[in-house]
């Protein structure tokens, strides 16, 4: 056979050998790209995966600050109120029966604010400052109770002073409403010096009293608060001058509030030190 037939035979069985060789370079190559398209692939969804935890740490970062702010501006309006409010007794004179009814007035004035601020520092948590927030609220209404009795006591001494000076021109015994109140008061306050402290009231103490409130509840312009001061202030001899004790007391109830407020206070800056210290804290999202 000569040299071209010996070609025109070796030509396909040439093909044929090189045909699988072709197919496994092919293979490679496939191979090669998928691997190359997967090592890509899982390098897009981990920076995808980098960027959103990236996203979120932000927007938890940001939302903690926002809290920590909306906390942060409730305290700071709830001891405004509650400073506002306290110092508007800076003038308060016991002595002065003015005084003691301006104070009286400007406190009970503050009592809505200072609610109105407890409510939001409710909202905003957490318990514990809630709860010595509200403490301090009701500190103060019992400092402003107790001196709007004080102003109803003195208001009430004022009204019968002012009752004995306008009915100065009567004839003297005669029957007028001062006089009959006064007449009244005189025997009760002459029964409970009598009465030893301790020991139930007697009926005829009873009468006393009653018959005072209703010789005051005559006397023309007599305030209901004040009728009701006086008759209060009506004690035995033994538990000292009811004037002094609600002084005393008023003492007590100003100190009980500032002492809240103090407490409120460390509430406050535990509250706002434990979300700084979240919002330091990583991300633990899988």
């Amino acid at each position: 056979m000569d040299l071209a037939g010996i070609g025109a035979v070796a030509a396909p069985v040439v093909a044929l050998i090189a045909i699988p060789a072709t197919v496994l370079a092919v293979r490679w190559q496939v191979k090669a790209a998928l691997r190359s398209a997967e090592a890509t692939h899982r390098a897009g969804l981990a920076q995808a995966e980098a960027t959103y935890r990236a996203a979120v740490d932000t927007s938890r970062a940001a939302h903690e600050q926002w809290r920590m702010s909306l906390r942060r501006d409730a305290y700071a309006a709830f001891l405004s109120a509650l400073g506002k409010a306290a110092h508007s007794a800076d003038d308060f004179d016991g002595n002065s029966t003015r005084s003691v009814v301006e104070c009286s007035a400007s406190l009970l004035g503050r009592v809505g604010e200072i609610r109105d601020a407890l409510a939001v520092v409710e909202l905003e948590g957490p318990a514990e400052a809630s709860a010595a927030a509200e403490a301090s609220a009701d500190r103060f209404s019992d400092w402003q109770r107790t001196m709007a009795r004080c102003a109803d006591y003195l208001g009430g001494l004022d009204f019968l002073e002012g009752l004995r000076t306008a009915e100065g021109g009567f004839p003297a015994g005669a029957a007028t409403p001062g006089t009959n109140a006064r007449a009244a008061l005189t025997r009760l306050e002459g029964l409970l010096r009598e009465r030893p402290a301790g020991t139930e009231a007697t009926r005829e103490l009873r009468a006393a009293r009653e018959a005072f409130a209703n010789a005051l509840g005559a006397c023309p312009g007599v305030r209901p608060a004040h009728a009701a001061a006086l008759l209060g202030s009506l004690r035995p001899a033994g538990e000292g001058p009811y004037g002094m004790r609600l002084l005393s007391k008023l003492s007590e109830r100003r100190l009980a509030f500032w002492q809240a407020r103090t407490e409120f206070l460390s509430a406050a800056h535990t509250a706002l030190a434990i979300d700084a210290t979240l919002r330091r804290q990583p991300s633990t999202e899988d």
